[in-house]
C-alpha cells in the first residue's frame, strides 16, 4: 500500500520466525471456516492471540530497516487493531491500521519549539500518533464524499462518529512503562507463562494483514459483558476468562468492569484516591508496603520501572528494599539518557486515552464522541500482571457519569496474550534478554503514500541537513503534519458542508486544540480529579503555526 511495501519479509526472521510466521493454526473442520457452533464462547486469551497474531505477522511484512540486529537489540511493538463486525459484513474482520516500534525519548533541551520532532518515541505512542493519521485519512475520505468502512457521514451538528460495529483493540508487546509495570516479580502473566508460539492454536483464518474469522453472521470477536461485567458464567480460576459472544447488536460495545475483579492494590502511601504523603514519614516505614501486600501474590521484590516520579508533588518513590521500592499511583516521566525527559508514562498515556478518548483535541473537534479502546492486550513473557494495569489504567480515574459529558463510561477489558514478540527483550520463557535497545523506532499507518518512516532521535531516518525543517524532512507523525492534516480536513469539511472556514491558519497549535471544547473540559476534570501532577507543556514549545 503506497510507499508500505508488503510481503518483503525479513531475512533475519527466517531463523526466528517460527515463533510468528510458522504458527500452528486449527482452522475448523474444512481448514478455513470457524463453524459457528464454535463461536459461542470465545476466551480473552483467544482474542488477545488474535490481535497479537495480526501486529506480529504486519510486522514481519514491514522493511528490515529500522528493526533491532538479531541476537544483539530488542524493541517494543504496539499497534491498534481494528475490528469490522457491520451490519453489511458478513465475516468478522480484524485489520491491523496502525504499528509502532521503539524506547527511545528526547530530553527537553533536544525538544523543538517547530513542532517538527518527536519528543516521545515509545511504542505504545508511535502506534497512536499512527492511528490519529489514519483517522485524519479516513475524514478525508468522507468529506471528499468517498466511502469509508469506519466514519459515518457527518450528522446535523457536522460532526462524524465511528460506525456501528467497529471497535479499536491496543496491542503493546511489553507491559506499559510506569505505574502498570509495578508488578512482584516473577509474574509473567496472572495464571502461567508465556509460551512459545510453536505451541498455540488460534481458531482463525489469516490474511496477509489481518484476521478473517469466516462464516460468523452478527459475531464478534471482542468479548461483551453484561451490566454486572460477568458473561452469565461463575468467573473464577480457569473460567476467569470465558466470556461469551452475543449477537444483539443493540447491547453497547463497550465492556463493564467486572465487580470480582481481583482489588485493587491499597498501598498506604499512595490510595488510589489521590492521598498524598511525605517522603519522611514513608523513609521512616510508616508507609511502607508489607509483605504479600499485593492480593493474591506471595513477593518479595517488585520489577521496578525506570520512570520517575513527576517532581514537585508529594508523592515519590521510597527506594526502600525489596517491595518497598515504589510508591503506586504516581505520575511518572518516562527515563532518559542522561537527561530527564518530560514525557509522562505510557502507563499514564493510556489512562487518559482510555477515559477522554484516543483521538485528542485536535481529532475530537471531527467527532460526535469520544473514541475508545475497546481491549489492550499485551504480549506474552513479559512481566505482567491484569491487576497492576487494571489500576494503572482505570482504577486512577474518576470522572462524573453524566450522559452529556464527553467521557467514556465503560473501560476496555485487559488480556495478556500467549505470544511473545520475537524482537522483545524477554524470551518466549519470561527470561530478560542481555540486549541492548533498539535506537530507531518504525510507525505505519493504513493510509496512501507514505505509510512506513523509520525514526532516529524524533526525526526521520536519514534525513540530510539541507532537509531538516522542512516538510521532506519530518516524519509524517509529527505535529507540525499532523497540524497540516488537520487543516486539510478542516477545509474538505467546510467545503463538503458549504460553509465558510472559521478556523485561521495564523492560530497557534496551542489555541487550536483548546477549541475541542468538550475534550478540553473532560480532560481538565480529569486532571483534577485524578491526576493534579500531571505537568502542562511548555507553552513555548506548542505555540507554533502551520506557516512558522
Amino acid at each position: 500500500m503506497g510507499d508500505s511495501p508488503g510481503g518483503s519479509g525479513d531475512a533475519e526472521v527466517s531463523k526466528n520466525t517460527e515463533v510468528s510466521a510458522n504458527i500452528e493454526l486449527n482452522l475448523g473442520k474444512n481448514g478455513a471456516v470457524m463453524e459457528e457452533d464454535q463461536c459461542d464462547n470465545v476466551s480473552l486469551k483467544q482474542l488477545g492471540d488474535m490481535v497479537a497474531k495480526c501486529c506480529y505477522d504486519h510486522y514481519l511484512s514491514l522493511p528490515k530497516t529500522g528493526k533491532p540486529k538479531v541476537g544483539t537489540e530488542w524493541t517494543a511493538l504496539s499497534g491498534i487493531v481494528m475490528e469490522n463486525l457491520q451490519d453489511n459484513v458478513k465475516d468478522c474482520w480484524l485489520e491491523v491500521v496502525s504499528l509502532g516500534t521503539g524506547t527511545k525519548c528526547l530530553g527537553h533541551s533536544a525538544m523543538s519549539p517547530m513542532g517538527d520532532v518527536l519528543n516521545d518515541s515509545h511504542a505504545e505512542v508511535m502506534a497512536r500518533r499512527g492511528f490519529l493519521r489514519y483517522l485524519y485519512f479516513e475524514l478525508l475520505s468522507v468529506f471528499n464524499s468517498r466511502a469509508s468502512h469506519v466514519i459515518s457521514p457527518p450528522g446535523n451538528d457536522g460532526k462524524c462518529r465511528i460506525k456501528d460495529g467497529i471497535k479499536f483493540h491496543f496491542y503493546t508487546s511489553h507491559t506499559p512503562c510506569g505505574d502498570a509495570s509495578i508488578i512482584p516479580k516473577g509474574m509473567t502473566s496472572d495464571d502461567s507463562v508465556g509460551m512459545p508460539l510453536s505451541k498455540i492454536e488460534i481458531d482463525s483464518t489469516i490474511l496477509s494483514d489481518g484476521i478473517r474469522v469466516v462464516g460468523i453472521e452478527s459475531c464478534g470477536v471482542a468479548p461483551i459483558l453484561d451490566q454486572t461485567g460477568m458473561s452469565g458464567e461463575t468467573m473464577n480460576g480457569g473460567d476467569m476468562d470465558k466470556l461469551k459472544l452475543i449477537q444483539d447488536e443493540n447491547i453497547p460495545i463497550h465492556h463493564s468492569s467486572s465487580p470480582d475483579r481481583e482489588p485493587s492494590l491499597t498501598h498506604p502511601a499512595t490510595s488510589l484516591m489521590g492521598k498524598k504523603r511525605k517522603l519522611s514519614e514513608m523513609s521512616e516505614g510508616k508507609m511502607a508496603f508489607k509483605k504479600c501486600r499485593y492480593p493474591g501474590y506471595n513477593a518479595e521484590d517488585v520489577h521496578r520501572t525506570g520512570a520517575k516520579c513527576v517532581p514537585s508533588t508529594d508523592m515519590s518513590d521510597p527506594h526502600l528494599p525489596g517491595a518497598q521500592y515504589h510508591v503506586l499511583g504516581a505520575i511518572r516521566y518516562k527515563p532518559g539518557r542522561g537527561e530527564q525527559t518530560h514525557s509522562v508514562s505510557c502507563s499514564d498515556k493510556l489512562a487518559r486515552w482510555c477515559s477522554v478518548g484516543i483521538e485528542g483535541a485536535l481529532l475530537s473537534q471531527f467527532f460526535s464522541a469520544p473514541i475508545g479502546i475497546s481491549s489492550i492486550v499485551v504480549g506474552g513473557g513479559c512481566p505482567y500482571s491484569k491487576e497492576a494495569l487494571h489500576r494503572a489504567i482505570i482504577d486512577r480515574v474518576h470522572l462524573p457519569k453524566e450522559d452529556d459529558f464527553r467521557v467514556l463510561h465503560q473501560p476496555p477489558v485487559i488480556v495478556q496474550s500467549s505470544l511473545p514478540f520475537i524482537h522483545g527483550r524477554y524470551s518466549s520463557e519470561g527470561l530478560l534478554a542481555q540486549l541492548k535497545p533498539c535506537p530507531s523506532s518504525i510507525v505505519w499507518s493504513r493510509v496512501g503514500k507514505n505509510a512506513f518512516e523509520v525514526a532516529v532521535n524524533g526525526r526521520k531516518q536519514g534525513v540530510t541537513k539541507k532537509a531538516l525543517g522542512t516538510a521532506a524532512g519530518r516524519l509524517k507523525i509529527c505535529k507540525k503534519e499532523i497540524l497540516n492534516l488537520y487543516f486539510d480536513v478542516q477545509k474538505a469539511k467546510y467545503n463538503h458542508l458549504s460553509e465558510r472556514t472559521v478556523v485561521s491558519e495564523g492560530m497557534a497549535y496551542f489555541n487550536l486544540k483548546n477549541l475541542g471544547q468538550g475534550y478540553y473540559k473532560a480532560w481538565e476534570v480529569m486532571r483534577q480529579s485524578s491526576f493534579q501532577s500531571w505537568p502542562r507543556k511548555c507553552k513555548s514549545l506548542i505555540e507554533f503555526t502551520i506557516n512558522s
